[in-house]
């Protein structure tokens, strides 16, 4: 039974990870078929500001519940325990982000005069209330092995999102802002439905109100050492698409952005079926504090490893024979003459993917003030060699930062991990 609960797992996994590869490909294809280069890119710097501030404001306190109810995975009342937390602190964080974004569309209705940068402001606080609280509410039913929930919510979400930009860009005008009133509107929706279902299948009861304020704020409390080295991680995340917006232009940003979304998400997105899948098993084998658990460990990671290489290489070999191809078919024909550099976003994905996977152990194994340690310090690597390259060679550099900065990453998590498995 545990086999095949296994497996079928795996398979929600699968699923929902090519529906959203499937979804991004239509939508990157219809975005910049519909939208300028110039708006394309605009698209892409309001996304990288969202993607910052969700970072910087969820993914703290989503580690947190996540790594304690995963450790306790078995105790009805503390997975329950765990949603009501990350109801509360979501709820809060929506009412805040909804107030500032009715604050920024009433700012750019009277008082710049310019309903449409009112919007945008607007569609983009909508867009990270829905999205935050999602990816936590995702990550908690992964690691209570709940996948199907988890995949279906994010299938619903994919598919809406391409249903209804693809309905506002035949209705309305090809403007970024319909395009982000829509993506916003389907997130929302599939937020409060994830929301209703948390509530009806995973808490118990109500908890009295000081007794879940106290909850929340030991979660705070545990989670305070990671918002620096989050901070940073965000901004190294879309760092380099800020400088190389100001130093080049949204013309750079959105031939860069497409890449990423063509060569560099897939490959992240692939190894994240398996991220999700071995997480829970990665935290197990963390909390067995011994020299078997930690050699368990150790063995887990290299396969992990070994396979992400032999997966690139395969990948890298394909993008390098049919990149003007892949360029023709999931993009508009103006990105055609950057197909050359395709290889190398594989390449980073491929990266960026091993550190997430080395990333999970750190994280299993280390007190969350030592992981933000070694946080900061990927980071600041990453942060000071793309900025450089960026501001040298422009796009060429942006890419050139993109190899180093997630090569520094899987580095610095391999020998921690390394070394602390040496130690046990």
């Amino acid at each position: 039974m545990a086999a095949f609960d296994e497996k079928s797992g795996a398979l929600w996994i699968v699923a929902s990870q090519g529906v959203l590869l499937l979804i991004n490909f239509l939508l990157l294809k219809l975005l910049t078929s519909h939208l300028s280069i110039g708006q394309f890119g605009y698209y892409s710097l309001c996304m990288t500001i969202v993607l910052f501030l969700r970072q910087v404001l969820y993914d703290p306190i989503s580690i947190v519940v996540a790594k304690n109810v995963g450790s306790a995975v078995c105790d009805l009342q503390q997975v329950s325990d765990g949603f009501l937390i990350v109801r509360f602190v979501t709820d809060l964080l929506g009412v805040a982000l909804l107030l500032l974004g009715f604050l920024s569309w009433l700012w750019g209705y009277a008082g710049i005069n310019n309903t449409i940068e009112g919007a945008v402001a607007w569609s983009c606080f909508f867009y990270l209330c829905a999205n935050g609280a999602q990816g936590i509410y995702f990550n908690v039913l992964n690691i209570i092995s709940d996948r199907r929930s988890a995949a279906l919510f994010s299938i619903l979400d994919s598919v809406l999102k391409l249903a209804l930009v693809s309905l506002v860009l035949v209705l309305f005008k090809s403007e970024v802002v319909y395009t982000l009133m829509s993506i916003s509107t389907g997130a929302f929706m599939v937020f409060l439905l994830v929301r209703f279902h948390i509530g009806n299948c995973y808490t118990s009861g109500k908890l009295p109100m000081n007794r879940l304020i106290v909850m929340a704020k030991q979660s705070l409390i545990m989670s305070k050492p990671l918002y620096l080295p989050i901070l940073l991680v965000a901004f190294k995340s879309v760092g380099d698409r800020w400088i190389l917006t100001a130093f080049t232009g949204v013309d750079e940003l959105a031939a860069y952005s497409v890449l990423l979304q063509i060569g560099y998400f897939p490959m992240v997105l692939f190894i994240g079926v398996v991220q999700g899948f071995v997480g829970p098993k990665i935290y197990s084998l963390s909390a067995i504090e011994s020299e078997t658990g930690f050699k368990e460990l150790k063995r887990l990671v290299h396969k992990l490893l070994f396979g992400i290489f032999i997966f690139a290489c395969i990948a890298i070999g394909i993008a390098i024979v049919l990149s003007d191809w892949i360029m023709q078919v999931f993009s508009g024909k103006d990105y055609l003459i950057f197909s050359a550099y395709l290889p190398l976003f594989i390449v980073s994905g491929a990266l960026a993917a091993a550190a997430g996977i080395l990333h999970v152990g750190v994280i299993g194994v280390y007190k969350t003030s030592v992981v933000g340690r070694l946080m900061i310090s990927a980071v600041l690597i990453s942060i000071a060699s793309t900025s450089l390259l960026v501001i040298t060679w422009g796009l060429v550099g942006a890419i050139a930062g993109l190899v180093i900065a997630n090569t520094a990453s899987a580095l610095i998590y391999w020998l921690a991990l390394y070394r602390k498995s040496s130690r046990a």
